[in-house]
Parts: C-alpha cells; sequence; structure tokens
C-alpha cells in the first residue's frame, strides 16, 4: 500500500473495520492474478478468509450525501 493509496481511505488487510458494516474492498484474484474492487457484504473475517481471493485493502463504503 503506497501514500497515496491511504490518503484516498484504504486501510490494510489487518486492520478491524467496526462492527456490521459494508466495505469496499480490493481483491486480488489468485487463480488469474487481476486486481478488483467490490462491495463486501459478509465482514472483513469473510473477506479475509477467501480462497480465490486475497485481500489487498479495504475501507468504508462512503455514503452519498444529497447537498
Amino acid at each position: 500500500m503506497n501514500n497515496k493509496n491511504v490518503l484516498n481511505g484504504w486501510k490494510d488487510p489487518s486492520e478491524n473495520p467496526e462492527d456490521d458494516v459494508i466495505l469496499l474492498v480490493v481483491y486480488r484474484d489468485n487463480k488469474y492474478n487481476g486486481v478488483f474492487r467490490t462491495i463486501e457484504y459478509m465482514g472483513i473475517e469473510y473477506a479475509r478468509k477467501r480462497k480465490d481471493f486475497t485481500l489487498l485493502a479495504w475501507q468504508y463504503l462512503p455514503e452519498w450525501v444529497e447537498d
């Protein structure tokens, strides 16, 4: 993880978020080595234990706020 990612709110996979929150995560596909972002509803432990993907980073899912 580099400084640019930290400034954008990405957290290290070993950091623990608040309980019962929806996360925006970055995974690396272990078979094809591709990197992608997705929403994770099942929690950080589920994201960490995925067999097909490696968790690279996470952040709280941004909420849309009307002006």
